[in-house]
């Protein structure tokens, strides 16, 4: 075939075009797959009422509409229960921070909790727990603070836990 007096291989055109053809089409693809999986995992943040307290939290909406835990995780609660009250006791809050990761606490984390009682000891409590996630599962050290606050005197109790694999390693 001839075209403004030159000869073209028609056989050779095709193939370069079919190649250039399947080359597009798997870019575009592979394009729109990376995309796809970009916009369904942006993170967003969460701050507002979470199980009776306050939180913020990063996550993502899977393929489903769930959220998926992923980034830092905050906690909080005052407890203004009035049962609590009526029994002299009145929890001053709880906290707990650590990180998600693909839904699985991932990393250090740690909890608090402090106590207030209004009897006549006017005593004050607050434990720690703190220590580490791999995946989902406690590993390494973890530790145990308790500071008791009574009649002005402070007595402290601290101790200290190993895990692997979720497991308690060694004696308590």
């Amino acid at each position: 075939i001839y075209t403004n007096g030159k000869k073209i291989n028609l056989e050779k055109n095709i193939k370069k075009l079919t190649v250039m053809t399947i080359k597009n089409t798997f870019l575009f693809i592979t394009l729109f797959s990376i995309t796809q999986t970009v916009v369904s995992q942006t993170l967003k943040t969460y701050n507002g009422n979470y199980n009776g307290g306050e939180a913020t939290y990063q996550y993502y909406e899977n393929s489903d509409y769930e959220r998926i835990f992923n980034g830092k995780f905050s906690y909080k609660t005052i407890n203004n229960n009035p049962a609590a009250y009526n029994s002299g006791r009145v929890y001053q809050g709880i906290t707990i921070n650590g990180v998600f990761k693909e839904n699985k606490k991932d990393g250090f984390w740690e909890g608090s909790q402090t106590l207030t009682s209004q009897m006549r000891s006017n005593a004050s409590a607050a434990v720690t727990v703190n220590g580490n996630y791999s995946s989902g599962v406690k590993t390494g050290l973890w530790t145990y603070k308790q500071y008791v606050v009574e009649k002005k005197k402070t007595e402290t109790v601290i101790n200290a836990f190993n895990f692997n694999n979720n497991v308690l390693v060694g004696t308590i």
